[in-house]
């Protein structure tokens, strides 16, 4: 068994993607975690819920869900690909309800920076195209 596929696709996407950016485009990985610092996210891509923890210095996706996160969003593989193939920006997403977010609204002004800090940084990642090319094989 491949040991990639034992893992739900967007949380594998999301856990290599965030290790790439600490590699390849550091000051984009300083600029998410400094935004999203002492937050916690709760992902649900397609019902496969991601919660994510964020420091001033490290982004790490958690096993169990925080007992409170700062946001919430649920959205699809689709849009995350259409986010990430920049077809649209997040604010695009949002108002055509393909992206649906919850939260306090400086929470919501976080995630926003955190978030376009990390797809600037994925962009520019070297390994994000083979990440993306694995991500949209994976069946879920």
């Amino acid at each position: 068994m491949d040991i990639l596929r034992a893992v739900p696709p967007f949380r594998g996407f999301l856990e290599r993607s965030l290790a790439c950016l600490s590699h390849e485009a550091p000051l984009a990985y300083a600029r998410t975690c400094e935004t999203l610092a002492s937050r916690a996210i709760r992902a649900d891509v397609d019902g496969e819920v991601v919660p994510v923890r964020f420091t001033r210095e490290r982004a790490r996706v958690l096993d169990e869900e925080p007992a409170r996160a700062a946001v919430s969003l649920r959205t699809s593989r689709r849009a995350i690909l259409d986010l990430l193939d920049a077809r649209c920006t997040l604010v695009e997403a949002v108002l055509d309800d393909r992206f649906f977010l919850a939260g306090a609204p400086d929470d919501l002004v976080a995630f926003h920076d955190g978030f376009t800090a990390y797809l600037h940084g994925a962009v520019r990642s070297p390994s994000l195209p083979d990440l993306l090319a694995e991500y949209r094989r994976t069946d879920r």
